[in-house]
């Protein structure tokens, strides 16, 4: 047997299970090495790596492209309706990510961050921009505390894990976007005033 010197993350609702794995075992040798070692229980468990299913079981981990330390999102399958026959199709993972509450909290705070930034912070930068105080003390107190609540957002916002979803990542790199751009304007600002 391998020795097992990698640790991945399984995500199962809103639990998390780290396993050693082998980066060259086989993904069934995962699925076995998963209802052996966490509370997981169906045989039938879809897995999602970096937004894509994972499901030839014959594949090794690496060539997956799982790395150490790579997060993998576990799903039970929705139970088959009578007289319905099993398929195995393949579940496009943007749909697993919209049914997944997992996915729904990541994007729930993404959204909860753009609100704030548009409900708390427009406001004071669109003041701060349009109508900078004459004071330069005041100018420079309404610049460090317009330029700090943004730069909390950030930080928030690099906090958030996407778990290798697209669809997340790029909401959170539109809101750093916006965020970046409001703070440039402020520098930007901050400058034409002094000059």
């Amino acid at each position: 047997m391998s020795e097992k010197t990698s640790t991945v993350t399984i995500h199962y609702g809103n639990q998390r299970f780290p396993v050693a794995v082998n980066l060259n075992e086989t993904l069934s040798e995962l699925i076995d090495d998963l209802l052996e070692t966490t509370e997981i229980s169906e045989k039938k468990v879809k897995l999602f790596y970096a937004g894509k299913r994972l499901k030839d079981k014959k594949a090794s981990l690496s060539k997956l492209g799982l790395k150490n330390h790579s997060k993998i999102l576990c799903i039970r399958p929705h139970k088959q309706q009578r007289g319905s026959k099993e398929k195995d199709t393949v579940e496009p993972a943007p749909k697993a990510e919209a049914e997944n509450p997992v996915f729904s909290r990541i994007s729930g705070e993404i959204k909860a961050i753009d609100q704030y930034v548009d409900k708390e912070l427009s406001p004071m930068y669109d003041n701060y921009v349009n109508k900078p105080s004459n004071d330069p003390k005041q100018k420079n107190k309404q610049k460090l505390m317009i330029s700090e609540l943004l730069l909390q957002q950030l930080l928030k916002l690099d906090g958030v894990d996407v778990l290798g979803s697209e669809k997340l990542r790029f909401e959170r790199k539109q809101l750093v976007s916006k965020i970046q751009k409001m703070l440039d304007h402020v520098d930007q600002t901050s400058q034409e005033v002094a000059a």
